[in-house]
């Protein structure tokens, strides 16, 4: 099968296109014919060296997929059948023709979503999920600022917010250039997270009160910054770590009853397997209604994924990427 794979770590050059064996399921597994996958930040960590999720090298790349099963372990349980079009989080890496995913991280498609929206929108429609609704624990006219609010996670996370009853709903960006597009989401204010000032700006905005939850995949500098905004009672939700090392002082948090909660799906699906399809699920449903839809900018075949990875180095994107394979 044709693949891309990582031999070793670095730029968007070291994504090489190479003929590989198709890997073959185990107990418990399905080989699913790639029609395509998401470029998510974490492929972007594991090519630097950089995610704590990623496999030894080499290894191919990719963290959720479309396609359809074309053989399924004979010891499996009886949960699909040949030729079903299904959405899952692979284990051998989704940069691939065909990939295997265990049966209890594999989704049939629902009737009413389409490709595209299954392609683009299962791993950042389950990581913005999770963290404004279960850990930051959103509730109807909660205030909410969003980190990198152009990003796939971020912007699927503007749409959640709404969709949920927050209240004031800010967003984050790194380029000024993006403004335009975060404002066109519907909220109710844009700050550059790289100015390091932004806390002053949605003081100001919120009548010095401060927000109710913050969403950081950022990390650095930004999370003193968001310890100033954030409001009595307030959640900080921490999932990644883009700018540096996440460092918070634990005086600043009790005094106010302020929490700081992390979050990482990949831990999750490797520790508690079985939580996965609640997950999954209300994201599915949402799509499934029509409520959700997440925006997809830019898409490219496999054997051009460094392009894809280049934009992302690059800060150039907004929405999804998309990598079609067949």
């Amino acid at each position: 099968m044709k693949a891309i794979q990582i031999a070793e770590n670095g730029g968007p050059e070291v994504l090489k296109l190479v003929d590989l064996p198709t890997p073959e399921p185990g107990p418990g597994q399905v080989l699913i014919r790639v029609k395509g996958t998401s470029v998510n930040y974490a492929d972007i960590k594991a090519r630097q060296g950089r995610y704590h999720g990623a496999p030894p090298l080499p290894f191919i790349p990719g963290l959720d997929v479309l396609g359809q099963i074309v053989a399924i372990h004979p010891e499996s349980p009886p949960v699909f059948s040949e030729g079903q079009w299904v959405v899952a989080f692979p284990r051998t890496g989704s940069y691939a023709e065909y990939t295997v995913a265990d049966i209890a991280h594999t989704f049939a498609l629902p009737p009413g979503i389409s490709h595209d929206q299954a392609q683009a929108a299962l791993l950042v429609g389950v990581t913005a999920d999770q963290v404004l609704r279960v850990k930051g624990r959103l509730a109807p006219g909660d205030s909410v600022l969003i980190h990198s609010a152009a990003g796939g996670v971020g912007s699927t996370a503007v749409k959640l917010a709404h969709i949920y009853g927050a209240g004031k709903v800010w967003g984050s960006i790194g380029r000024e250039e993006k403004r335009a597009w975060v404002e066109q989401l519907g909220v109710d204010g844009v700050f550059i997270y790289r100015g390091r000032t932004y806390a002053d700006d949605l003081l100001a905005q919120s009548g010095g009160r401060g927000v109710d939850v913050i969403l950081n995949g950022l990390g650095g500098g930004t999370l003193s910054e968001d310890m100033r905004c954030l409001a009595p009672l307030g959640r900080l939700v921490v999932f990644g770590d883009t700018l540096g090392p996440n460092l918070i002082a634990p005086t600043v948090l009790y005094p106010t009853n302020r929490s700081v909660i992390g979050f990482s799906f990949g831990h999750l699906r490797r520790e508690r397997p079985d939580q996965v399809a609640a997950m999954v699920a209300p994201v599915m449903d949402l799509l499934q209604s029509g409520q959700l839809s997440v925006t997809i900018s830019e898409r490219f075949p496999l054997d051009e994924a460094r392009l894809a990875h280049d934009l992302m180095d690059r800060g150039q994107t907004v929405g999804k990427i998309l990598i079609d394979v067949a």
